[in-house]
């Protein structure tokens, strides 16, 4: 529980650095990266057509045709002839690089190395789509529905006054951390991540599993015909 509360605090600091830092240079700028508007947002009634829809445009569909792109092809490509570690970095920078309208980049990064991790573990893109997809969907939920942080008007960009709750929570997220990585120092010594597999090994894991579904349902099929010729 700490460590997802950490994580939300540090993700809503880390887009209040950011936002402060760039209205330095253009205030209308920092106003819209950071998606902040003056007023509520009027919101559809979650289950609606509407908002049907805007998830499945922007949350689903975007995560199907990203890890077929990020995981399927770049991930892929580079695992070949290079380390998980390099491999899992060079994938999360282009894929933080092409977000670039969002102000939580760190946090980006680190999903993307995430997903990473989940595709070189199980050779399973479905996996990292529904990760993905669920992601994409607690953003939606969190920000139209409970983004309340966000309402402000462009000129207190500029006070630093407003920004005391985000950076206090940015503070508490770091101590937090760090607390957890002190008192879990000596399991993190002698921690190592399992060996990652091949493409090649995730690619017979996942022919094996299409072979064993093909089986199942040409064995149901069969039976299904000893039964018409049966009766």
């Amino acid at each position: 529980m700490i460590p997802r509360v950490a994580t939300l605090m540090f993700t809503l600091g880390e887009s209040a650095v950011f936002t402060k830092i760039v209205t330095y240079y253009d205030v209308e700028a920092a106003y819209s990266l950071g998606k902040y508007h003056p007023e509520a947002y009027t919101s559809h009634p979650f289950f609606s057509v509407h908002v049907f829809t805007f998830i499945i445009c922007s949350a689903i569909f975007p995560a199907i045709f990203e890890e077929l792109f990020f995981r399927g092809l770049v991930f892929r490509s580079i695992y070949k002839n290079k380390s998980f570690f390099l491999s899992s970095v060079l994938t999360a920078a282009i894929f933080t690089a092409l977000h670039f309208s969002k102000t939580i980049y760190i946090g980006t990064f680190l999903f993307s190395l995430a997903l990473s991790y989940l595709y070189a573990t199980t050779g399973s893109l479905r996996t990292c789509m529904v990760a993905h997809a669920t992601f994409n969907l607690l953003a939606f939920i969190n920000q139209y529905y409970f983004d309340f942080h966000r309402i402000r008007g462009v000129d207190e960009l500029s006070e630093w006054h407003h920004w005391i709750p985000e950076l206090a929570m940015l503070g508490i997220a770091l101590v937090a951390f760090g607390w957890i990585i002190f008192i879990s120092k000596d399991a993190i010594k002698h921690a190592s991540l399992p060996a990652m597999p091949s493409v090649q090994q995730a690619d017979e894991r996942q022919r094996k599993t299409e072979v064993r579904g093909g089986n199942e349902s040409a064995h149901r099929h069969s039976s299904e015909a000893e039964h018409i010729t049966t009766n």
